[in-house]
């Protein structure tokens, strides 16, 4: 029941939790398995640990303290919301990537409102793929890479749809650099007066890029677009040295 508790602390494979018990994740790991939580119950991180190869039925909470986090390795499947850091700014928390992979599932991350939120790929020569029905979301928080081999593939949505501003490429605070590369081949988009800003060393984009509702998109550095640019009653900007054969609409 809600007053009962399952915390790991060791190395687990699949489980299943039921009965709607608080579960918590206090440095261990999961790995190669399924953990399936109770309809809108959530893995609390309350030290950070790992998930390697794990689908993940249920949610997941990152803000128990500043900086708490995964570690993810082997690809994720996300069926629930991953929240990142609070709604009220008052901690964050941040996803490491190490190695190749892919985020799946049909999930979302979504980010809380303190600026030092990120999705973080932690190794050289890494591709990290969103995959075509997840989402980024959410008001303040980056993705960032620290090599410059490296890069986030996008094939689902990326949006700044909570008034604040989401950066790929460094830090809002410039920490990490704009080292790597965004390679977007799903939707990236601004509204609700959120700022969506891209300045990875390079970017290139064959997907949709949107704006809308006071929403804003600003691409700088180096990047391609072949896809649609859409403006309506936001704004997207281009900047630095770029080409683009996409429609471009605007209207509102």
């Amino acid at each position: 029941d809600a007053a009962s508790a399952v915390e790991f602390y060791g190395v687990i494979t699949s489980v299943t939790v039921t009965g709607g018990a608080r579960v918590g994740l206090s440095g261990g790991a999961l790995y190669d398995g399924t953990l399936t939580l109770d309809a809108g119950q959530a893995l609390h991180v309350d030290s950070s640990g790992s998930l390697s190869n794990v689908v993940l039925n249920g949610d997941l909470v990152l803000r128990a303290y500043d900086g708490v986090g995964v570690y993810v390795s082997n690809g994720l499947t996300l069926n629930g919301i991953a929240r990142v850091g609070r709604t009220d700014g008052s901690q964050w928390g941040g996803m490491y990537f190490y190695g190749t992979q892919t985020i799946d599932g049909t999930g979302s991350i979504v980010f809380g409102s303190h600026w030092a939120n990120i999705l973080l790929i932690e190794t050289a020569a890494t591709a990290a793929t969103l995959g075509p029905n997840v989402t980024v979301q959410g008001a303040r928080g980056s993705l960032t890479t620290q090599y410059s081999d490296s890069s986030f593939v996008n094939q689902g949505t990326i949006a700044a749809d909570a008034g604040g501003r989401i950066d790929i490429g460094s830090r809002e605070n410039g920490q990490y650099g704009n080292a790597g590369r965004l390679v977007n081949e799903g939707t990236l988009s601004a509204s609700n007066n959120g700022f969506l800003y891209v300045h990875t060393d390079t970017w290139s984009s064959t997907g949709p890029i949107t704006s809308m509702s006071g929403g804003n998109v600003t691409l700088i550095q180096s990047g391609s677009n072949s896809g649609p640019i859409t403006a309506n009653g936001g704004a997207v900007y281009l900047d630095g040295s770029w080409t683009s054969s996409g429609a471009i609409t605007a209207s509102g």
